[in-house]
């Protein structure tokens, strides 16, 4: 079981401090901080610990299965995970919804504060892997930070929206195809 959480977190040292194997069955922290640096195709994830050092990090595609994958993985890892994303936009919403979805606490860090925070941390140049770090020790250490919610009003409507869409899709499925219900 070590050789599989070491191979899952490949940023983990070769002999790390604490005896990973023991107490698999449950989750391994109290609490965890996960940063996601936003892209519109994949985003980069990374967790920390309550000392902020790097347990887990991984680039994941921008899609249904893949994130929830990513979320189940990340969950065994705390009993307690606070998510931070650097993009409230359409490139996040699906993550969020999943999120939410699950009950996951997720706080938002503004690109601003990340890109001035990524300055004070070593390692040269821009990449997601230290975004996603820097993102995760902010949310780690700041107490200030938006919590995002799902707002009823904007359920309601997106419900809505989504409903309508599926009928004109359909519609113009038929008009191009021709209608093969038999």
């Amino acid at each position: 079981m070590r050789a599989a959480l070491l191979w899952l977190n490949r940023d983990l040292p070769a002999t790390p401090s604490r005896d990973w194997t023991s107490g698999c069955e449950e989750t391994w922290l109290d609490r965890a901080w996960v940063g996601v640096d936003i892209g519109k195709q994949h985003h980069h994830a990374v967790v920390v610990d309550a000392g902020g050092d790097r347990l887990f990090s991984r680039r994941v595609a921008n899609d249904e299965s893949a994130l929830l994958a990513l979320i189940g993985e990340v969950s065994a890892l705390a009993e307690e995970l606070v998510w931070a994303i650097d993009l409230h936009s359409s490139e996040s919403a699906l993550l969020v919804a999943l999120l939410l979805a699950r009950g996951q606490r997720v706080v938002y860090v503004p690109g601003m504060m990340v890109n001035r925070a990524a300055n004070t941390y070593r390692g040269a140049g821009k990449t997601d892997a230290k975004d996603a770090y820097v993102i995760a020790d902010q949310a780690r250490m700041r107490r200030d930070l938006t919590v995002v919610r799902a707002d009823e009003e904007l359920v309601v409507e997106l419900r809505m929206l989504t409903a309508l869409c599926v009928p004109k899709t359909a519609s113009v499925q038929v008009k191009r195809h021709g209608d093969t219900r038999g």
